[in-house]
This record gives C-alpha cells, structure tokens and sequence, in this order.
C-alpha cells in the first residue's frame, strides 16, 4: 500500500457527514413531536378527568341540600300538619333525593361510603343530629375529591386548612 492509497480512502466519508448532520436534526424533531404528542395526549387525559370530577363535585353541593331541605321541611316540629298524602308525596321526593345522592355518591372510598349510610339513615329518620352528621361527612367527601383533582393535575396542595 503506499500512501497515496491511504489518504484516498478516507474522501468518501464526507458524503456520510452531509447525511449525518439532516439525519440527527430529524432524529431530534420526530422526539420533539413524540414527547410533544405525549404531553398533550396526558394533559388531555388530566383536563378530561378534572372536569369530570369537578361536575360530580357541582352535582353532590346541588344534591345535597336538596335532601337536607326535603328532611327538614317534610319532619319539621311545630311546621304545619300535612295531610296524609302530602306527607306520603314528601316522604317519596325524600327518598328519590336520596337515591340520587346515593347513585352520585357510589362505592368508591370510605369517606363515601360512611355519606352513604348517613343519606340512608337520614332518609329513613331525618333530624339535625343526622343533618349535622351528612354534613360533616360531605366535608370530607369533597377534600377527598379535591386531593384527587390536585394529584391528578400534579399539584402540590398548601394550607388545606384541615381541622
């Protein structure tokens, strides 16, 4: 081999160099558009399921004053003597109050499930100690829901206030 011969072979690389360069600007553009693709696509998912649980949260604050007003006005003391089919016509928009609520309410969780049994317990007795009681325990069923919200988003939550 003489040297001519081995400076020669190296020539034919730069045409490899010229492709290498648009290859790996391609390379990093079909990434971008991956990992843009992706962000979206989750930010969507997270958008979706927000809104959702922000809907529910509307449904479960219109629902349940709804029933506590039913239970109140229908076993009211001192409030004016209902005839017997007023009184069976309250007591049914008290049970499909509740029904609702519990249909919202569904099985998911424990602060959910103890609601559960105090909208049963309140529809079949209704009083302020049990109104007091629901109340409480929807407190708690919408922190859980908020922390849902806010862990889904990604969002670190300061101050809750909790007592």
């Amino acid at each position: 081999m003489s040297i001519v011969q081995l400076t020669s072979a190296p020539a034919a690389a730069p045409w490899i160099m010229t492709l290498a360069a648009p290859g790996a600007v391609l390379a990093a553009a079909a990434i971008t558009v991956i990992v843009g693709l992706y962000q979206v696509r989750k930010t969507h998912h997270v958008n979706t399921i927000t809104a959702y649980r922000l809907k529910w949260l509307d449904l479960f604050r219109e629902q349940l004053p709804e029933l506590l007003a039913l239970g109140e006005e229908a076993y009211a003391p001192g409030g004016p003597a209902l005839s017997a089919a007023k009184a069976a016509e309250r007591r049914h928009e008290l049970r499909l109050a509740a029904k609702r609520l519990l249909v919202l309410l569904g099985r998911e969780s424990e602060p959910r499930k103890g609601c559960a049994a105090l909208v049963r317990a309140f529809a079949d007795a209704p009083c302020a100690d049990l109104a007091d009681r629901l109340e409480a325990k929807a407190q708690e069923v919408f922190r859980e829901r908020m922390d849902q919200i806010y862990k889904d988003a990604g969002v670190r939550r300061s101050g809750r206030g909790r007592s």
